[in-house]
C-alpha cells in the first residue's frame, strides 16, 4: 500500500469547528476526511475529488495553502487589534494600496509587503 502524506495550512476557526468523521472539501483541490485533531493539527484521509459528492452531503469549504508555499500576514482590524496568519506566496507580488479579497475573510488594503505583508483590514 502506497502513503502520500500532503501537509497543508487552514484557518484556527476551521480548524476547530472539524469534527472527526467528518467530510470537508479543501477548495479547488479534493474532499477529506476528518481523523483526528489536536491543539495543533488536523489528521485527514482523502476522500474524491468530485465537487458534487460534497455538494450533496452540503460539506464545508474550506481555504488552505500549502506548507512551504505560505507567506507571512498581518491584517489590522477596525479597532486596531492585528489578525496574523499567511496568505499565498503569489500574494509577496502585491502593491501597497492593491484591494484584495482574502478569500472567507474579507477585503484589504494592502499596506506593505516586506518579510510580511501588512494590511488593512476594509469590509467582508
Amino acid at each position: 500500500m502506497d502513503f502520500y502524506q500532503k501537509i497543508f495550512w487552514i484557518s484556527k476557526k476551521d480548524a476547530e469547528a472539524m469534527e472527526n468523521g467528518k467530510i470537508i472539501r479543501l477548495m479547488e483541490l479534493f474532499n477529506i476526511k476528518i481523523e483526528g485533531k489536536t491543539d495543533n493539527s488536523v489528521t485527514a484521509t482523502f476522500v474524491s475529488e468530485s465537487y458534487e459528492d460534497v455538494r450533496k452531503i452540503k460539506a464545508q469549504l474550506i481555504q488552505w495553502i500549502p506548507k512551504g508555499e505560505e507567506f507571512p500576514c498581518q491584517v489590522v482590524m477596525p479597532d486596531a487589534s492585528v489578525t496574523e496568519g499567511f496568505a499565498e506566496s503569489a500574494c509577496k507580488k502585491l502593491k501597497p494600496d492593491a484591494i484584495i479579497q482574502f478569500e472567507r475573510f474579507g477585503f484589504t488594503r494592502i499596506n506593505e509587503v516586506n518579510q510580511k505583508i501588512i494590511a488593512y483590514y476594509a469590509h467582508k
